[in-house]
């Protein structure tokens, strides 16, 4: 098998007929320097301060630790260099990105089990938990980015969400492992079920003391284990409140007050058309806004990062 008909294989084909707002340029490296670009523009825009500046910029360059990011690269380098496509199709990417969820969370339920065997050695403990960290980390520039920097660009709410409660159900099997395998706690060897639970109740902020940490890498473990629990809690919040806090000038609330073409410009200004078909797309920041017989018929997220 050539290398071109592996990445057809891998991406699938590209529908000729793809609507283009479901159409998306590079994910990888490109995507990454286009968000610092933006974050540039937005330093100068809209001036917010060091702290929030280095955070934003700090989890952008976070991308380049994330599994995700370099599998993400490696379907750009496949699709735009080696089968020379000029787009990549939203669903060939969600798809691909769902699959890997799924893919990671198994791979914490079988770290789980398999650091509770009796014949494992400490040297495949330890590369266990190696990997489980990296997976780890991965899942926090997801949350991190989603909370403070791309959540506004989000394809779908809905899908951020049940992504969101994948990601922490993931948290609570990963450090049900690392219990498991440090020996931190008061029960000397915690079966499965006993990590599991009471990476439960740390991920819940129950507390209900019937098992509590005995050293201080558990305790390390708690507070980061918390740290997680409180950035999900930006994270809801921001999906839940993406819509009802959408400003009463966003294209999308004029859409739903029925404003006409004409109407949304003189507000907004004159915003930059290109030709599909016979009908005007008129390109806002993060929205794309189509128009027929002069009203508003389709709003659809332009550029996500998601």
């Amino acid at each position: 098998m050539s290398i071109r008909n592996s990445a057809e294989w891998f991406l699938g084909e590209l529908p000729s007929d793809c609507p283009l707002r479901y159409l998306r340029k590079e994910q990888g490296k490109i995507q990454v320097r286009r968000l610092l670009d933006k974050e540039r523009e937005r330093e100068i825009t809209s001036p917010s301060g060091p702290i929030l500046n280095y955070t934003r910029r700090g989890i952008v360059w976070l991308n380049y630790l994330r599994i995700q990011f370099w599998i993400d690269h490696l379907r750009d380098q496949m699709a735009f260099r080696v089968l020379g496509r000029t787009h990549r199709t939203i669903i060939e990417i969600a798809s691909w990105r769902d699959r890997y969820y799924v893919l990671r969370f198994w791979m914490f339920v079988f770290f789980l089990w398999f650091l509770g065997l009796p014949s494992v050695s400490q040297l495949s403990k330890v590369a266990v938990c190696v990997v489980s960290l990296a997976l780890v980390l991965d899942i926090f520039g997801g949350l991190a980015g989603s909370a403070l920097v791309w959540h506004s660009e989000s394809v779908s709410h809905q899908r951020n969400l049940l992504i969101s409660l994948i990601n922490y159900a993931e948290i609570v099997v990963a450090f049900a492992g690392f219990y498991r395998t440090c020996r931190c706690l008061n029960i000397e060897h915690p079966s499965l079920l006993q990590s599991l639970y009471f990476s439960t109740v740390v991920a819940t902020t129950l507390g209900f003391g019937d098992i509590i940490p005995s050293s201080t890498v558990g305790r390390l473990l708690i507070i980061a284990q918390l740290f997680f629990f409180v950035i999900f809690l930006v994270v809801l919040v921001n999906i839940l409140s993406a819509r009802a806090l959408t400003p009463s000038d966003h294209p999308a609330k004029m859409t739903r007050l029925g404003m006409s073409p004409e109407e949304i410009t003189g507000i907004l200004g004159t915003p930059p058309q290109i030709a599909n078909g016979d009908e005007p797309v008129y390109i806002y920041e993060r929205l794309r806004v189509q128009f027929r017989n002069s009203r508003v018929v389709d709003v659809q997220v332009a550029d996500p990062h998601f």
